[in-house]
């Protein structure tokens, strides 16, 4: 709340225009004493500024505006509040703002509050922009720019940035509230979504940013594509509407880390991820009611999938995981607690797999994995798979496509648990002295398959 403090002071006329510049309001009283009202964001700002003047001023009134022009003028002009006095919702207007003038890079802007969207439509800079108040729930619709914060920015909670150009930031830009992209939009800096914070992607073009790109919050992509020249680090939702593309700029490597929840809500249909680089996962991959969500991680130039202990298949929908051109691992616990349709090469690492859901095998490899009591997998598809080094099962493996497993170099298949034959199968693993496969379990035809071999 703004507070009005005043002074009486005796002075030399001159001193009046360096005041006013500073918008510093003084009435007359005479040719040589006028009253200094300082208006500030704060009663303890205001009472700060003004204690200590009424001894200077018995001192020499001539040190009082010495400290005036020197200190508090530059405090003052540093912060430029939006008011809107002029009507017309434009950044550009000067009457919307508390010092008069349009903001300009040497000025702290706020927005606390506005009846309706500011409108930014032209270039600007700030030293540095809060969007949104403790009690106030603005918005900022930036259609032209860019927006230069030479500091940093902040989306204040229940505050609303419509993005359809450009923000620069070049220190952090915090998202507490919402971020709603659209158009050909992007985001120059670092960028943390917290807890409460909303990215909301619906760009035709791709969104891009510049650098380390943290969720802690809800990143929602209807868009095609999502661009990043660094490190995408989930640890909120990251909610896929519609099929998106996650790659990296000019020729560096994306590295996208996921310890929250790569989500594809219910009703969303089929849905793809495609990431184009270094994908890292101790989170959640979940796939909602009457939603398929295909994962599909394209590594280049050395770049790899890695599914690292914590991590989980979830959700009452499908989850297919893709991994090709480059290699993949998959090391501790993973869980399963959905059908999991996997395609997946040259794989490395030790796994142990368990929980309620399916593992359907395609196509590709499995080296290193233990099924855990309880688990079930099952082939499917027709296609050729592979066993490369150890692979043991101590669930229920059924296998349902007629397919051959064959090997990578030394492999070995131990059943501890059921092998259950449903079509003609043929295993080509192992020659002498190699363990090839090895039956500790059971290997079970069900009932009225017929002729199995």
């Amino acid at each position: 709340m703004a507070t009005r403090t005043c002074l009486r002071l005796t002075s030399a006329r001159r001193v009046r225009l360096c005041l006013a510049r500073a918008g510093l309001k003084y009435d007359q009283n005479g040719d040589m004493n006028f009253t200094i009202c300082i208006r500030s964001q704060t009663r303890e700002l205001a009472a700060g500024l003004l204690s200590l003047l009424p001894i200077m001023n018995r001192i020499c009134s001539t040190v009082v505006i010495f400290v005036l022009c020197l200190f508090v003028v530059p405090l003052l002009e540093a912060q430029n509040y939006w008011t809107g006095n002029a009507g017309d919702n434009l950044w550009s207007t000067a009457a919307n703002w508390s010092l008069g003038v349009t903001p300009d890079a040497t000025q702290d802007v706020f927005i606390p509050d506005s009846a309706s969207p500011v409108i930014l439509n032209v270039s600007a800079e700030t030293a540095s922009l809060t969007l949104g108040s403790t009690e106030g729930s603005p918005a900022l619709n930036i259609v032209g720019g860019p927006l230069h914060c030479h500091g940093a920015g902040s989306i204040q909670t229940n505050a609303v940035l419509n993005l359809n150009g450009r923000i620069i930031t070049d220190a952090l830009l915090q998202v507490d509230g919402t971020i709603n992209s659209g158009g050909s939009a992007g985001i120059t800096g670092m960028v943390t979504v917290g807890p409460s914070g909303n990215l909301n992607i619906a760009a035709t073009g791709p969104l891009s940013f510049s650098s380390i790109l943290l969720n802690q919050g809800t990143i929602s992509s209807f868009a095609t594509s999502l661009q990043l020249a660094d490190t995408f680090n989930n640890q909120g939702t990251f909610r896929i509407e519609a099929n998106c593309n996650v790659f990296t700029t000019g020729s560096g490597n994306l590295t996208f880390y996921n310890s929250g929840t790569i989500l594809a809500p219910a009703g969303s249909g089929n849905t793809a991820l495609t990431i184009s680089g270094n994908f890292t996962n101790s989170g959640t991959i979940k796939a909602e009611t009457n939603a398929s969500l295909q994962l599909q991680i394209a590594s280049f130039s050395g770049a790899a999938a890695d599914f690292r202990d914590g991590t989980v298949f979830d959700g009452e929908g499908l989850v297919q995981l893709t991994a090709y051109q480059g290699p993949s691992s998959f090391e501790g616990n993973i869980t399963v607690n959905c059908s999991l349709d996997y395609y997946c090469d040259q794989i490395g690492g030790n796994s142990f797999w368990s929980g309620s859901g399916l593992f359907r095998w395609r196509k590709g490899n499995i080296g290193g994995f233990t099924f855990q009591p309880g688990f079930h997998a099952e082939t499917v598809s027709g296609l050729n798979k592979t066993v490369r080094g150890y692979h043991a099962n101590y669930g229920a493996f059924s296998w349902t496509d007629g397919s051959t497993i064959g090997e990578m170099g030394s492999s070995a298949f131990y059943n501890y648990g059921q092998f259950i034959v449903q079509s003609n199968c043929t295993i080509s693993i192992g020659e002498f002295p190699k363990p090839g496969f090895q039956n500790l379990g059971d290997v079970l035809v069900p009932a009225n398959v017929g002729t199995s071999r």
